[in-house]
């Protein structure tokens, strides 16, 4: 805790003033609102009562006088009606006639009581309109009236309301503020490294059974301070093993790192020299191979006449042995050579990679008028070479394995899930069987003879480590005869 807060005023009882002043001045506001205008409409409703009774009163005497046709006596009657309360006009209108009336009509916009009551005589078994009285009473008195009321009640409230904000900031004070302060310093104060310190819970004068919330908080905390206390004996105790434990195994993580570092360097000589003798086989495996190949063919075209005909077709298996073992042999070499002789990744757009493949399977598709078809697709960070060659041995497998009579049809699609690319290319070809789904990405492994389909049988090999090699996972969803989907993952280019 900053030690500046611990000297601000007390805000918290401040803002208990504060909420208290503004519930107790609204509820205060409320109560007198309600109270004047009850009032007010007590006293309405006693001045209307008023005049129902002057109309009441009034209106047989002035019907037999406007019978009678007495302007004169008419005139004394109107201006004893406006002298009575607070009618501030009294008038008869006549139809046909000037009105009469006595009294000022008050000012515009001044609130006033208007109340007209129809005067009749009968004549002759029939009813006669003689005219109509009115009476317009002056409202503004009264309001003005309940504004001083109103505002004496509100200076009044106020009052009461300041002197409760008054009376309940300085308890919090003297009850809870001054308390908490000093806990709060205690607790500021005290080093968390320091054992045995407690906070003083006494209070002068008071007995322990009249102790309240705050003081069974400070009890509280001198118990956790205990606690404290004891697991931070346990804590040394515990750090100083642990610090023994440390440097003994930083001692062994120090002889396992050299041991590695060993490891790693035989691993990198190790890994040159399997190179180096991929190299070798390779090259002097196929010589042998090319020169019995070679001196066979020589053979069938000297002797193509003087040989027997299961001589010439045994010549003929050992022509086509040779030349699959040779076309095993670089498959088998390009398989060692993905991680070790692998380019940089780049960030390159798979649009082009697709385009480059389809380029270079240009023959074969044309051969077997194969529709080939891509969504657009990212960017990624990749080895530009073993990306073409992905794409183009899952297309290639896409175009071979077909049913007889059935065009080809392959579609390459890209969405993005769970942080990475997942690249699928879908087919109308013959399918797989789910049981094979895994040992078709062994080197090595086919489903169909070389007379059904071609091949060596290590393309897909090629394609699962060419997309281990980019973090990623290649897997196949098929079914026989209904064609083949093989999804592949990449990561996200980053930036």
């Amino acid at each position: 805790m900053n030690d500046d807060r611990l000297y601000l005023p007390f805000r918290l009882g401040r803002r208990l003033m504060l909420v208290t002043s503004v519930i107790g001045l609204v509820l205060a506001l409320l109560l007198s609102g309600f109270s004047i205008l009850q009032s007010y409409h007590q006293q309405t409703a006693e001045i209307e009562r008023g005049i129902d009774e002057i109309l009441k009163t009034s209106l047989p005497v002035l019907r037999e006088t406007l019978w009678l046709g007495d302007t004169i006596l008419l005139q004394s009657h109107l201006n004893g009606l406006k002298n009575h309360g607070s009618v501030a006009l009294a008038r008869i209108e006549r139809e046909g006639r000037s009105p009469l009336s006595a009294g000022l009509p008050p000012p515009a916009g001044a609130r006033t009581l208007e109340r007209r009551r129809p005067i009749e005589a009968t004549f002759r078994d029939r009813p006669v309109n003689l005219g109509t009285l009115v009476l317009v009473v002056d409202m503004d008195p009264v309001f003005a009236k309940f504004r001083l009321e109103a505002l004496r009640i509100l200076v009044s409230q106020l009052v009461v309301v300041a002197v409760i904000a008054g009376c309940i900031l300085i308890l919090y004070q003297r009850l809870v503020g001054t308390r908490l302060h000093r806990m709060a310093e205690f607790l500021t104060g005290t080093d968390p490294r320091a054992l045995g310190k407690r906070l003083d819970t006494s209070r002068p004068g008071i007995h322990a059974e009249a102790c309240d919330e705050l003081d069974v908080l400070a009890l509280a905390f001198n118990e956790l301070l205990s606690r404290q206390d004891m697991h931070l004996r346990q804590l040394v105790d515990a750090g100083e093993k642990l610090e023994e434990r440390v440097r003994q195994r930083t001692q062994e993580l120090s002889e396992e790192v050299s041991e590695h570092e060993r490891t790693r360097q035989e691993l990198e000589r190790s890994n040159r020299e399997l190179e180096q003798f991929a190299y070798v086989v390779s090259h002097d495996l196929q010589e042998p191979l090319r020169t019995v190949a070679s001196y066979v063919q020589l053979l069938q075209r000297r002797h193509a006449g003087q040989l027997a005909p299961d001589a010439a077709e045994y010549m003929d298996f050992a022509v086509d042995g040779a030349k699959r073992m040779q076309a095993m042999i670089r498959d088998l070499l390009d398989y060692s050579r993905i991680t070790t002789k692998g380019a940089a990744f780049t960030e390159e757009s798979l649009d082009e990679i697709f385009r480059a493949a389809v380029a270079n399977l240009s023959a074969a598709v044309d051969e077997a008028e194969a529709a080939v078809a891509s969504v657009p697709l990212p960017r990624v960070c990749c080895d530009r070479a073993q990306m073409i060659r992905l794409f183009q041995n899952l297309i290639g497998n896409a175009i071979k394995y077909q049913s007889q009579g059935r065009r080809p049809e392959v579609r390459v699609e890209a969405e993005p899930r769970d942080g990475e690319w997942v690249i699928s290319v879908r087919d109308n070809g013959i399918g797989i069987a789910p049981r094979h789904f895994e040992t078709i990405f062994q080197v090595f492994q086919r489903l169909h003879t070389r007379e059904e389909f071609g091949g060596t049988g290590i393309g897909l090999a090629i394609c699962k480590k060419i997309v281990e090699r980019h973090g990623g996972r290649i897997w196949v969803d098929a079914e026989p005869g209904r064609g083949s989907t093989f999804s592949f993952s990449l990561p996200v280019a980053q930036g």
